[in-house]
């Protein structure tokens, strides 16, 4: 059976990368994270800042009538009197309040004051021409008044973040592929498998390589990488030598004038002392998947199917996801209000005490899937998401949603955001988890300020409340970020 999968895969992708090659030169060259807006969390930076820092490109400043911020001399710094040669140094602080009541649903000590999440960042980009590229970051994240354990992300004294080299070549005047040897960032498509995990106070890096190769309509990414574990101290994080990470990313843009295009994946995953539910073994998992997004008039579309299959000790893996997100821009009415639905399905666990897994394995997706308050992650879930987005003026948005969890199995817990079991499965047999509603403000005060404030109250369900502490939990965060 496995074969045949694997066959099926390889002749699909081979058919989808001949199309990407040999279509016509009529669409954009297309990011390789795309798709309907995001929430005011999950928004980019003013342009023309980046979410990634890597992927800032202040090229235009080439032209010295375009260089009118305060910060453009250090963003655009010819060197030995070459054009293309060129750096640029740039930066980021981050002062964040957290605030929990009933946190853990009440089980443990509380902190009824909140504490204050610190994050700063610097890198430095080289470009030696169009061919060579240098980039480097460090990243220092602090906690300071917290009266219970920090979270492993909470905490990362000053470590290297990212340093890799870019070589590029154009084998076609339509055609560039770059090779990404090091320690660095990733995300792809929705972020819901791979993301930066920029919420946290401390981002998602891996080390390996990563090929590159875009085209007038398409984009097509290799890796081989192992992800980084964040310790707390200085110059201590390592490479997670137990679990190897390898795929491949495809995007395909529909035409010129679209904001739409098609994405087809392939991610291996193996990884040794593996823990999930009461197993462990080696994980080896394999994901497929495709996803189709889209703006056509005043609708968008966000779609996506992910099946999973492999080992897990001597039992096997068979697991899938259903995402979708659509929307509708009411242009016309003040706020310009956008009401959307999301539904996402995740599979569980069938059956209690043999060796095959069920459970979805989100694999490296946003930490805090559902929200800014982070209590549940995307595995044996059914997750129905309505919402409204609002464009207050033009620098001010707002979002307004509501979150319902069951299970998708009963005889499946429910995971917290980093994957390990938030409540096991034991003899309950109740499908809902609970809700969430949540209110959320972006604001863009300037190109370098963006304030950030999210209100959210879970409701626990009868699942919670039987299986351990079952208070409602209320949770506030603000936060303002700079950058240059």
């Amino acid at each position: 059976m496995m074969r045949r999968i694997d066959r099926t895969f390889l002749l699909y992708l081979a058919l989808f990368v001949a199309g990407l090659i040999g279509s016509e030169a009529s669409a954009h060259r297309p990011s390789i994270v795309s798709g309907p807006p995001p929430p005011a969390s999950g928004m980019p930076m003013p342009a023309p800042y980046k979410s990634q820092h890597a992927e800032e490109d202040f090229s235009a400043l080439k032209d010295p009538t375009k260089r009118t911020d305060p910060f453009d001399p250090l963003k655009y710094i010819p060197l030995l009197g070459k054009n293309d040669w060129v750096l640029s140094l740039g930066g980021e602080a981050r002062e964040r309040y957290e605030y929990f009541n009933n946190r853990n649903f009440g089980a443990g000590t509380q902190d009824r004051n909140g504490y204050l999440l610190q994050r700063y960042m610097f890198f430095g980009d080289l470009h030696l021409g169009h061919q060579m590229r240098v980039f480097s970051e460090f990243k220092s994240g602090q906690i300071n008044f917290n009266q219970s354990a920090p979270r492993s992300t909470d905490e990362n004294q000053f470590d290297l973040h990212q340093a890799f080299f870019d070589f590029t070549i154009d084998p076609r005047s339509d055609i560039s592929v770059t090779l990404r040897p090091g320690r660095q960032e990733l995300a792809f498509g929705a972020s819901r498998l791979i993301s930066l995990r920029d919420a946290l106070n401390d981002r998602l890096t891996f080390d390996g390589v990563r090929a590159m190769a875009t085209g007038e309509g398409w984009r097509i990414d290799g890796i081989a990488v192992r992800p980084i574990l964040t310790r707390p101290g200085v110059f201590d994080d390592i490479t997670d030598a137990n679990t190897n990470f390898w795929g491949a990313y495809a995007v395909k843009a529909y035409s010129a004038a679209s904001k739409g295009g098609g994405d087809l994946y392939y991610f291996g995953l193996n990884r040794e002392g593996a823990q999930l539910n009461q197993l462990t073994g080696r994980e080896q998992r394999h994901t497929i998947g495709t996803r189709l997004f889209d703006r056509v008039g005043s609708w968008d579309y966000d779609i996506e199917g992910t099946f999973q299959w492999g080992s897990f000790g001597s039992g096997e893996i068979q697991a899938w996801r259903i995402a979708f997100d659509g929307g509708y821009h009411l242009s016309s009415l003040p706020f310009r209000p956008r009401p959307h639905l999301q539904v996402d399905i995740m599979s569980g666990d069938r059956h209690q005490g043999d060796q095959n897994v069920e459970s979805f394995n989100p694999l490296f997706p946003r930490a805090l899937y559902f929200g800014l308050i982070g209590l549940i992650g995307p595995v044996n879930l059914i997750n129905t998401h309505p919402s409204i987005d609002f464009q207050l003026t033009e620098k001010l948005r707002a979002t307004t949603k509501i979150d319902f969890f069951w299970r998708q199995s009963v005889n499946d817990g429910v995971y917290n955001p980093a994957g390990g079991v938030l409540r096991a499965a034991g003899n309950s047999k109740a499908t809902y988890v609970g809700s969430q509603a949540q209110a959320e403000i972006y604001w863009e005060i300037n190109r370098h300020l963006v304030l950030i404030a999210n209100y959210t109250h879970f409701f626990t369900g009868q699942f919670l409340r039987e299986t351990g502490a079952g208070r409602d939990i209320d949770y506030a965060t603000t936060w303002i970020t700079v950058r240059f």
